[in-house]
């Protein structure tokens, strides 16, 4: 380092010598400063390459929900617009016996027979020993 200040001293004199050495900082200032924005440049369009691959994944991953909501959203919409069917459609889907109104089982979840094994059933006194005064 010492050979090259003295070698730069007898080539430029000591009048030029700081003009020189002020060119030479500013110089490599605006190396490094190229330098660093090159470098965040690069950082800047990986960041967004990652990104945009993140984003494309996750819409891929959205598909299939999207797919399912469309289905459902249709399948709605066709019971919107079609809500009752008629008896003999209903029969037609789903052969079977029909409930008879003598079955005593169709009458098991009616609100009366829930009424009448309500009163059938005996309610138990509540117990004086626990109660705290």
């Amino acid at each position: 380092m010492a050979i090259v200040v003295l070698a730069a001293l007898l080539l430029l004199g000591p009048q030029k010598l700081p003009e020189f050495a002020r060119f030479f900082g500013k110089a490599i200032r605006e190396v490094r400063k190229t330098t660093q924005e090159v470098k965040d440049a690069i950082d800047f369009e990986i960041e967004k390459e990652e990104l945009n691959r993140l984003k494309e994944e996750f819409k891929s991953s959205l598909d299939p929900i999207e797919q399912e909501l469309h289905d459902t959203a249709a399948e709605l919409q066709q019971s919107i617009e079609h809500p009752l069917m008629t008896t003999a459609e209903h029969d037609d889907e789903s052969p079977g016996e029909p409930i008879s109104s003598d079955n005593e089982s169709s009458v098991e979840g009616t609100p009366e027979a829930t009424a009448q094994v309500a009163e059938d059933t005996p309610v138990p006194a509540p117990d004086k020993s626990s109660s705290t005064a």
